[in-house]
């Protein structure tokens, strides 16, 4: 079965990866590495890292300072794993491009890894530059609806939750 270019249970799609050739490539495979950046941040909010496998486990960690938690591996449902990699697709990756402008004050800098079948594609992405790409936002929301679910953080990411994110939850 395809998911928008993403291959779930044993289907086959063509995704194109940014700076990679397109191929085939396994959802079982694919992990996406988010990383909001900001662990001595003045505003205090940290830095989380997330990392999402195709197979739907998900893990966390937090720091701020020196403080670091590590929240562990969790299992999304069928429902999250699918809809979390169906909103990585629609931010259509293979285009996203690092910035290139000068952080302005207190701004933090995101970094996402995509790796698949041995292909890596990566691009770190100024937090401002990131909410103006709604499709980018939206990925960035779910991921933080996701991480706040299951760690029971009340507020995570910076991004807060996206109401269509929320709704389409229910696939649990």
């Amino acid at each position: 079965m395809c998911i928008n270019g993403i291959i779930a249970a044993g289907g086959t799609c063509a995704l194109l990866l940014a700076g990679c050739a397109p191929g085939q490539v396994n959802a079982s495979s694919a992990v996406l590495e988010f990383d909001t950046g900001g662990a001595y941040h003045p505003g205090g909010a940290g830095e989380w890292v997330v990392r999402v496998t195709g197979t739907g486990e998900m893990s966390v960690r937090h720091q701020v300072r020196e403080a670091v938690r590590d929240y562990g591996t969790f299992r999304l449902s069928a429902g999250e794993t699918q809809a979390l990699w169906r909103a990585i697709d629609e931010a259509d990756l293979s285009k996203l491009r690092s910035s290139t402008r000068s952080g302005v004050p207190d701004e933090v800098q995101l970094s996402l890894r995509l790796v698949a079948e041995g292909r890596t594609c990566e691009a770190s992405v100024w937090e401002d530059d990131a909410l103006e790409n709604r499709r980018l936002a939206r990925m960035a929301a779910w991921l933080g609806m996701l991480v706040k679910r299951y760690t029971k953080v009340p507020q995570v990411m910076g991004f807060g939750d996206v109401e269509d994110a929320a709704d389409e939850s229910s696939h649990k």
